[in-house]
């Protein structure tokens, strides 16, 4: 047993002593490297609670995994109230030093002090979107309210968190597209580094763009040669590249190449591209009395209701609109001349 014993007290010994001697040299390798601290900047943001040395400053040293290391080391903490600290020179130094950077191996340049302000991922994320719908608004010429911006999700969002919190020293401004359409695009970002350096960014972002679009008052069948009264106007969000809405001065004396029912969005490839010329009048034209009887035709989707006793209460002809009256129910509606009996519900 006591052999037992003393086997293992020598291998925790042995262990220990390879862990010290690996701390040891760890320190002097740390102690052994030149290390270059530029602060570049007068003020940072940051989006989380604790401020580290890559958040304010650049590190160069011979070992890039080393310098990746010291940029990780804490520096203050956010209090919970506190929104803004002031971070020295002298904080890092000592920081570095504590950590095992030689003195005589520092080399610390830039600015004295950093304003760090603390901003929330949700606050930067509304900054970008507010800065690019203005940016794009003012490029275009156009009430911000009418447009949106949806910014994109992981990884892409957090360069983009980066990049703006860099635009607060250095320099950037938004290439605006040569055509500001909705849907998905990649809106482009000129940015300069400290050194000069121009860097192009990709903001991959969907547009929403408030339109006014023209949408069906009322039923309008295949082939119809659409009249002031079958369309109108209004504002919808239009978010998607492949929607090509028309404006219902556009669509006035075009045909439909389908059916079209009550406020659906006319697309503009469902519509004639020239304007449809009206046959000229025939002289024998049908004509619906008023006082005629006629029997009331109502479709719902493919299913069609025939209702008799229907009295006109105006004359006109084969497609034209004229009130109808129910005789049994004494209703008005209105209604499209089919043929000199029949007249369609129009809803």
């Amino acid at each position: 047993m006591p052999t037992l014993l003393k086997r293992f007290a020598t291998k925790i010994v042995r262990r220990t002593l390879l862990a010290v001697l690996a701390v040891m040299a760890a320190a002097n390798m740390v102690s052994a490297q030149t290390v270059t601290v530029q602060i570049q900047q007068s003020t940072a943001f940051v989006s989380t609670s604790v401020v580290t040395i890559g958040d304010i400053a650049k590190l160069e040293c011979a070992n890039p995994a080393m310098a990746e290391k010291l940029g990780k080391l804490e520096l203050d903490v956010f209090s919970a109230t506190a929104r803004r600290l002031d971070v020295s020179r002298q904080q890092i130094f000592w920081r570095l030093v504590l950590a095992g950077i030689d003195q005589e191996r520092l080399n610390i340049q830039g600015h004295d002090h950093v304003a760090v302000a603390f901003l929330p991922e949700s606050e930067i994320d509304s900054a970008i979107t507010r800065w690019l719908t203005g940016e794009l608004a003012a490029g275009f010429g156009i009430a911000t309210d009418s447009l949106s911006v949806q910014l994109p999700g992981d990884p892409g969002l957090q360069r983009m968190r980066q990049a703006w919190l860099a635009m607060s020293t250095n320099p950037a401004r938004l290439r605006l597209p040569n055509q500001l359409v909705a849907g998905e695009q990649s809106l482009m970002l000129e940015t300069t580094t400290p050194g000069g350096t121009a860097t192009l960014l990709a903001w991959p972002v969907t547009i929403t763009l408030q339109q006014s679009v023209a949408v069906a008052r009322r039923r309008i069948p295949v082939n119809t040669i659409i009249t002031a009264d079958d369309v109108q106007n209004v504002q919808r969000p239009i978010s998607d590249r492949q929607v090509r809405p028309v404006s219902a001065e556009e669509v006035v004396g075009r045909s439909v190449n389908r059916e079209f029912h009550p406020l659906e969005l006319l697309d503009r490839r469902s519509v004639t591209t020239r304007a449809v010329t009206a046959a000229p009048p025939v002289q024998n034209a049908v004509t619906v009395r008023a006082g005629s009887p006629v029997t009331i035709l109502h479709r719902i989707g493919r299913m069609e209701i025939k209702i008799k006793g229907g009295k006109t209460l105006q004359s006109g002809t084969v497609g034209s609109t004229v009130e109808v009256e129910n005789v049994s129910t004494r209703k008005r509606m209105n209604c499209r001349i089919v043929d000199e009996r029949t007249v369609e519900l129009i809803r």
